[in-house]
């Protein structure tokens, strides 16, 4: 827990010092230089929490039990944040800039500490120490590396929920700034349009966490990851097909529906698949893959719509993420 509260404690604090850039003049670090270094580095401090989120999750939340509770903080996230942005909107238009937004960082810093109590009262099962805890080894590049080809050596299924979830994300990755662009520089969609656009995805995703849910009950975390994860490729598709931005609405509607019950799936199979001496170095590799892929896909798919344009490029996005899903199935991962 120390690791997840302090990584997310200094991701708060961080906001706090985001109302301080008007204030910054001190030679070559101008407000802008240092608001866009704050909002570049404050993520790093989460990759702390995620590593101990995940260990969190599996000590305190029973396997049986962690659809409904992920579908329960996934509806009340939604919920804060529409009523969230509809507060923070109404606040921003009626005050003057800076300060609107000074004291807008002030108070969600502050108001995000407020859990801290609820996270002082977690109480952690006893947990003895493994082998790997007693001797650690001494830190070199060459052993982080037999560290890392260890995980997947012990751990096969781990290693082939790695090499599946990666084949199915390379098309998400590269689609995923494509539709912003498309929709508005190509489809000329009004800032009511793209409004629209998101309070849609969020009310229909609120539906898709209870149906999720449902489906994760009744198929299990491994089929429906694998049957949601055949059905998200065609929302791209079936994007670069229309140039009807009512239909875009439409379709989604549908893919918000869709992908929160894949998400149940993959997020319980992924706790499922993780070893358990070597838990924490599999959820490093996890969160080092997942955050290479996000850098680097977005600027392939960026640069090849400007090759081949947007509908042609969206629609491959969308043929390579049916492609990749497919692996579920060749490569099904089974869990004891």
């Amino acid at each position: 827990m120390p690791w997840a509260l302090s990584g997310v404690s200094i991701y708060r604090l961080g906001y706090v010092f985001l109302a301080l850039a008007p204030w910054i003049h001190f030679s070559f670090l101008t407000p802008a230089i240092f608001y866009v270094g704050l909002i570049i580095l404050l993520p790093m401090s989460l990759q702390f929490f995620s590593i101990g989120n995940v260990g969190m999750i599996i000590e305190l939340v029973p396997e049986n039990r962690r659809a409904t509770v992920f579908t329960i903080r996934n509806m009340t996230g939604a919920m804060v944040t529409i009523c969230g942005v509809f507060l923070a909107g109404q606040w921003l238009s009626h005050r003057e800039f800076p300060g609107n937004y000074q004291i807008l960082f002030v108070v969600i810093g502050i108001l995000a500490f407020f859990d801290i109590f609820a996270w002082l009262n977690l109480r952690f099962p006893e947990r003895s120490k493994t082998k790997l805890e007693e001797s650690p080894k001494k830190f070199s590049i060459n052993n982080q590396m037999d560290e890392i080809g260890q995980v997947f050596r012990d751990r096969p299924v781990f290693a082939r929920f790695i090499i599946n979830y990666t084949l199915l994300n390379t098309g998400l990755w590269m689609v995923g700034p494509l539709y912003v662009l498309y929709t508005v520089r190509h489809l000329l969609a009004s800032d009511a349009w793209i409004g629209t656009s998101g309070t849609i995805a969020t009310a229909c995703s609120l539906v898709g966490w209870l149906v999720g849910r449902r489906l994760v009950e009744l198929w299990g975390d491994s089929v429906t990851a694998r049957r949601m994860a055949l059905l998200l490729g065609f929302y791209p598709i079936l994007v670069g097909l229309t140039s009807s931005l009512n239909l875009i609405l439409v379709l989604g509607g549908l893919y918000n529906l869709i992908t929160p019950g894949f998400s149940l799936g993959i997020n319980n199979l992924y706790l499922r698949v993780l070893p358990k001496e070597r838990r924490e170095d599999a959820v490093g590799i996890y969160i080092t893959i997942m955050n290479i892929g996000p850098f680097i896909f977005p600027l392939v798919g960026v640069t090849l719509a400007g090759l081949i344009g947007f509908p042609a490029t969206i629609i491959l996005c969308g043929v390579m993420v049916i492609l990749g899903s497919i692996s579920f199935w060749i490569w099904r991962i089974k869990v004891d």
